[in-house]
């Protein structure tokens, strides 16, 4: 047995076939940090060999590989897979995107004039703006954001130069979606 948690003087313990399919489960989440080539054999050789026997675990990475692993899913690899220490997993842009829209449009079912002159000049120059100053480096505010592209950095230079295996990195990768 292995124990998680102590709250008061109640403890639980759950037993370590619990916590490896947990570990199975975070570790997946470090594949998008691979390129897109590697997502399919890391997720085969290097988590499925590790992989607990487990009925919701297996019916859980069936449906990863039929979904996001393999080469011909509806969301393989090529559309979610980056190699890269700047990534952000975040949904604010599509949600101020949203904001920005809707603060546009003072009723529910606008005219299509109006719809299509504020998407003509306002969304059209902005995304314009955007897309010319994508090279333009960020710099990062958030005091954690930026340990996080550090950390990624650090491991993705360890894993392009052999110091850590494949598994190590996605292992340690996953870690990054830890609060």
């Amino acid at each position: 047995m292995n124990l998680v948690c102590v709250l008061g003087r109640t403890f639980f313990e759950f037993p370590d076939s619990f916590q490896k399919r947990r570990e199975q489960v975070q570790h997946t989440f470090g594949l998008i940090f691979l390129e897109p080539s590697e997502v399919s054999d890391c997720f085969t050789q290097d988590l499925m060999d590790e992989c607990p026997t487990d009925e919701k675990l297996v019916k859980y990475c069936d449906y990863l590989v039929e979904n996001y692993i393999s080469e011909d899913s509806v969301f393989s690899p090529i559309l979610w897979a980056c190699n890269s220490m700047s990534i952000q997993l975040r949904t604010n842009e599509c949600e101020s995107f949203h904001s920005y829209f809707n603060k546009n449009f003072y009723s529910n079912s606008p005219s299509i004039k109006s719809w299509l002159n504020i998407l003509r000049n306002d969304f059209q120059t902005e995304t314009y703006i955007k897309m010319n100053s994508v090279e333009i480096p960020k710099k990062t505010k958030v005091k954690k954001t930026k340990e996080r592209q550090e950390f990624n950095e650090k491991n993705i230079h360890l894993y392009r130069s052999g110091e850590i295996t494949r598994y190590e990195f996605v292992k340690s990768m996953c870690r990054s979606f830890k609060k």
